[in-house]
């Protein structure tokens, strides 16, 4: 079965003076993590080469959410991708995306989100702008009163 090689780019100016302004921020990184005597050995073609292969591909997402954090002593990331989905109904079969409990699993995630950081929120704010307002619903203290007024 033959590989099918992904077309390259025309060849940058890049290449030829390693650092130059033709370079991307990706390319001068990459480029200089190469040892000297090693990038010295390679041909122009292979540093093309090796910098079109190791160069992150741009994402077709339309929500793209990336973070790390540290917990304790390690480190942690997240990411969240979304958009629309092009993949063939077919291996989404195939991978058991499309059963009950993947489909339940997924939608109860999102409600989740959507209730603690979209209801919520909304809920204090305008219970601060209610009291703000100096608009009393009940008779009596709030309970949310000693929480925040002490």
């Amino acid at each position: 079965m033959q590989r099918l090689v992904e077309p390259m780019p025309p060849a940058a100016g890049c290449i030829s003076n390693a650092l130059d302004d033709d370079c991307d921020e990706a390319e001068k990184r990459i480029l200089r993590s190469i040892p000297t005597d090693i990038a010295a050995a390679l041909t122009r073609e292979q540093q093309l080469r090796l910098v079109w292969s190791v160069k992150p591909v741009p994402t077709r997402h339309g929500i793209t959410l990336r973070s790390s954090f540290r917990w304790f002593s390690k480190r942690y990331y997240l990411a969240v991708f979304g958009g629309e989905d092009c993949r063939n109904i077919e291996r989404l079969r195939a991978e058991g995306q499309l059963d009950a409990i993947p489909m339940s699993l997924t939608f109860l995630i999102i409600a989740g989100l959507v209730v603690v950081y979209g209801v919520v929120p909304l809920a204090f704010l305008l219970y601060f702008v209610k009291s703000a307002l100096g608009i009393d619903v009940f008779d009596g203290p709030s309970i949310f009163h000693p929480w925040f007024c002490g």
